[in-house]
């Protein structure tokens, strides 16, 4: 039998993770013909808005919006000092208060600069600030942003308590911050700013406390910020009342793999073929099952990279237990696909929503569907948005339409 460390599909399945490209990977794998004019789109916008102004990126989960985050990093590096997370380093995604991303923020601030002297002395400023109030966070004389926030993320009484304290304290939260930036500015010659990833992950309750409710705290800093949010807030009525003044969101779409009426999109598919080739040999996948995955993952990169990952897995089994090389074939191709067609059947209530799901399909609009019952098939990625910037229609996920079909 072959040894699984010998198939030429143990190293290439580490090239499909399915995790954000970076560093050398961002390099190597990076697919952008489609991405490039948002790309350029919210370079343009970070650029040309005001030195405090606010904005947000906006898509669906999967659509690759951290790939493309790291990719226009690299140009922005040379014209901002930039301060660039994700939410999910310093703040536990399961409970977070406008409150918490301002601190947090304040931390990446003081951790970005490199000039001991200056580090120290904002610092001093973070290290009082945090002092005040009953909470377990004080130290003697210094502090470590990094064990401050780890505590801060797995403590849930020390949490609340930091909140309370900070609450009675906005104001001077909110301009320590600010002049922490202003410092830098100083400091580098370069206009700051600051990048959250990861927001977009937020429970659509919590999203909407934090973006809608907490929108006037969360615009106040005086620094040029940029927010990853959540589509269904998006989608909420009441974002319409805080965009045009707090806000200024960039859109990326998904990869539209067909136009409405189900006419084939060559470019965008051979787009999503270059996604996977650039990672594999074409001799080890076959093109009708590479064009089956590409098909059932409705555009969405996150679902093809999470196809070819497992496709290289059985792709080792099956080589092992046949004792021969093996490649991707429609077989595996097929029982990838069925994987997530399976998971959408046990999770999806077809008694409760198939009636907005055969509309969806076969209209391609919302227009009989409960706006609520819409912005959870978006977040929960049973159905996709299509289309922008022009007119934007709706479809199935290609997996659960299947899932529909067998019911």
């Amino acid at each position: 039998m072959t040894p699984t460390l010998d198939s030429p599909f143990a190293k290439i399945a580490n090239h499909f993770e399915p995790r954000a490209l970076e560093g050398e990977a961002l390099k190597e794998f990076f697919v952008g013909d489609f991405f490039e004019p948002f790309m350029q789109a919210l370079i343009s916008a970070i650029h040309t808005s005001g030195s405090y102004q606010k904005l947000l990126l906006i898509g669906h989960r999967g659509c690759g919006k951290t790939t493309l985050l790291n990719k226009v990093a690299e140009e922005l590096r040379t014209r901002y000092h930039l301060v660039y997370f994700s939410a999910g380093e310093v703040l536990n995604m399961m409970d977070v208060e406008t409150v918490d991303i301002l601190l947090a923020t304040y931390g990446k601030v003081i951790e970005s600069v490199t000039d001991e002297s200056q580090e120290k002395k904002l610092l001093s400023r973070f290290k009082e600030l945090i002092d005040h109030g009953k909470n377990k966070f004080q130290l003697d004389k210094k502090i470590d942003i990094n064990a401050f926030f780890f505590r801060f993320t797995v403590e849930s009484e020390n949490r609340t308590t930091t909140r309370e304290a900070l609450w009675h304290r906005m104001d001077e939260l909110q301009n320590s911050l600010s002049k922490a930036c202003a410092d830098v500015r100083e400091e580098t010659k370069k206009e700051v700013l600051i990048i959250i990833d990861n927001l977009d992950k937020l429970e659509d309750a919590m999203a909407q406390n934090v973006f809608l409710k907490g929108s006037r705290l969360l615009t106040l800093p005086r620094a040029k910020v940029l927010f990853t949010m959540p589509l269904p807030t998006f989608y909420n009525p009441g974002f319409i009342g805080v965009s045009d003044v707090d806000y200024q969101p960039v859109f990326i779409p998904l990869i539209a793999l067909s136009d409405r009426d189900g006419n084939p999109r060559p470019d965008n598919l051979d787009e999503m073929e270059q996604v996977v080739l650039r990672r594999i040999d074409d001799k080890l996948v076959d093109k009708a099952a590479l064009q089956a995955m590409i098909l059932a993952s409705g555009g969405l990169l996150r679902d093809l990279i999470k196809f070819m990952h497992m496709a290289c897995t059985r792709a080792i089994v099956k080589g092992k237990m046949e004792g021969r090389e093996s490649i991707i074939d429609r077989d595996i191709a097929a029982l990838v696909i069925r994987d997530l067609v399976n998971q959408y059947t046990r999770v999806f209530d077809f008694p409760r929503y198939r009636g907005s799901i055969t509309h969806i399909r076969n209209d391609k609009d919302k227009e009989r569907v409960a706006h609520e019952d819409m912005s959870f098939f978006l977040n929960s990625l049973f159905a996709l948005e299509y289309g922008h910037p022009d007119r934007i229609w709706y479809d199935l996920h290609p997996c659960l339409a299947r899932a529909l079909d067998k019911q």
